[in-house]
């Protein structure tokens, strides 16, 4: 794969440019969005008129880039795999008959023929989803960077705190979360009632019963999401079964 990806570097590095375009593009739109909330707060109706067609003219550029690197990434893999397949058949066809009977390769071709596209289009994807992603992780180191160094620090450190607790302790990590899931997924229907307005017709005139239903779920909602910290907290220690139950 590597071959092929030198050979149309130039084309390669058109899709690269096109992804770090996009990306930054999407981190304006979400720092746009950031200070539209802070403008909402003040009461700048003018800035918010600005920072909204902002977004509208970022977005309609997106949708081309994006629809532009989708073409571009279609038409350079077809490209590749077709060098690809032209090589193949000239090995094929170099070797003698004799030679593949006697290393047996004629299931191997077969099964490589048969699955060759596959393979290629999920290497060279494969390829440009991890170039993504490095883009998007060096866009927001800095970003973070920028705005504040211990936001940064933060952000690494509880990143690895999770690799590592999920990395070794994956089925209490599921359990856990399964349990907080339940929990956010009740107190999520409680906001939903709230917002359409059955809470507050089934509780007219019991403001004090209302209020105490809505902190009752957040309450809930919380103890949950504490013992399962606890819980963590106990595993790193290696006394799970102080809090675990």
């Amino acid at each position: 794969m590597q071959t092929y990806l030198k050979k149309y570097k130039f084309q390669n590095l058109l899709i690269i440019l096109e992804l770090i375009c996009t990306n930054l593009l999407l981190l304006a739109s979400t720092l746009i969005t950031m200070r539209m909330a802070r403008l909402v707060m003040d009461g700048d109706f003018k800035g918010i008129v600005i920072c909204s067609l902002l977004i509208i003219v970022i977005y309609l550029i997106l949708h081309f880039l994006f629809w532009k690197n989708d073409v571009h990434t279609t038409k350079v893999i077809a490209c590749m795999n077709q060098d690809m397949r032209r090589d193949l058949n000239r090995r094929i066809l170099a070797a003698g008959t004799q030679e593949l009977g006697e290393n047996d390769t004629g299931e191997y071709i077969s099964w490589y023929t048969n699955n060759l596209k596959e393979a290629e289009n999920q290497g060279f994807l494969n390829f440009y989803n991890g170039v993504d992603a490095i883009i998007k992780l060096i866009i927001g180191t800095v970003t973070l960077a920028m705005i504040q160094w211990k936001l940064l620090l933060c952000t690494i450190l509880t990143t690895g705190m999770v690799f590592l607790y999920t990395h070794f302790f994956p089925g209490d990590v599921s359990e856990e979360s399964k349990k907080v899931s339940g929990e956010w997924e009740s107190f999520t229907q409680i906001v939903k009632e709230q917002l359409q307005g059955l809470t507050v017709l089934k509780y007219f005139g019991h403001q004090k019963d209302f209020k105490n239903r809505i902190g009752q779920a957040s309450e809930q909602l919380e103890n949950q999401r504490y013992r399962y910290v606890k819980c963590k907290s106990s595993k790193s220690e290696k006394y799970p079964e102080a809090v675990c139950r």
